[in-house]
């Protein structure tokens, strides 16, 4: 249950929905070295499978 409130906050943050529109952009790849100490998402990586 905690691991679907963290990916839905996930879900609604500006930066991951921006980071998840534009996946070659440049801060993309900022966000690809933040994501592995963010526990948002993680979750969401976890429950979407990835």
């Amino acid at each position: 249950m905690i691991t679907k409130i963290l990916a839905f906050i996930c879900q609604i943050c500006p930066l991951c929905i921006f980071a998840r529109a534009f996946p070659n952009s440049k801060f993309e790849g900022i966000m690809n070295s933040l994501e592995k100490n963010c526990p948002f998402c993680r979750a969401y990586r976890k429950t979407r499978g990835e």
